[in-house]
């Protein structure tokens, strides 16, 4: 089985450094909406036959364009949403760190991975709804799907497939638009590429 990861093009909003939005009203820019087409491109070479996407409607848009140049039919899933930043949605990534240095859970605290952001969740809580989503996924298949998400839910579901603890998921940021893959086969994960 084949497990494409495509990050959501690029929003506005990412471009200026921007957490979580609240609802599902962050929709392409230009720029996200060609590297949408260049996803898309990308995922058909691996003849997928199911695309699963954030509720979110950057991601959704993503989805559509994969769908147009594959053909192949869409899902929402939960599983795939957005770190849920809760109250402190809305607000700079910068802020945001400030936030969890008063909190002890910056870097390699101990706590970070447990640690809830007011109103919203935890590490912990993303990495539990990504395994569940794999476990489904390879119990059911053995094709190639796509799965269209968010940076932090990419990075718990590399940091999953890779075997690695959970400190070590931040030193790979996942580009808007970008595709990474990996082979699911005899209970092991092969990676075939990041940040196509």
């Amino acid at each position: 089985m084949i497990i494409l990861l495509v990050r959501h093009g690029e929003t506005d909003t990412n471009a200026i450094g921007m957490n979580g939005i609240v609802g599902n009203d962050a929709p392409l820019n230009e720029t996200g909406k060609a590297q949408a087409n260049t996803a898309a491109r990308i995922s058909k070479k691996y003849n997928p036959i199911k695309i699963y996407t954030s509720p979110f409607l950057r991601c959704q848009q993503t989805a559509d364009s994969i769908s147009k140049f594959t053909g192949v039919g869409i899902e929402v899933s939960e599983s795939l949403k957005e770190f849920d930043m809760g109250n402190w949605a809305n607000m700079k990534s910068e802020d945001t760190k400030v936030l969890l240095i008063q909190h002890k859970a910056w870097d390699y605290s101990p706590s970070k991975f447990s640690f809830r952001v007011p109103g919203g969740e935890s590490w912990e809580d993303v990495a539990f709804r990504v395994k569940l989503l794999l476990n489904s996924l390879i119990s059911t298949n053995d094709e190639a799907v796509v799965l269209v998400s968010h940076n932090a839910t990419i990075r718990a579901f590399v940091g999953i497939m890779r075997g690695i603890h959970f400190k070590d998921w931040f030193g790979f940021p996942f580009q808007n638009g970008a595709v990474s893959a990996f082979e699911y086969q005899n209970g092991q994960y092969a990676e075939l590429f990041i940040n196509r």
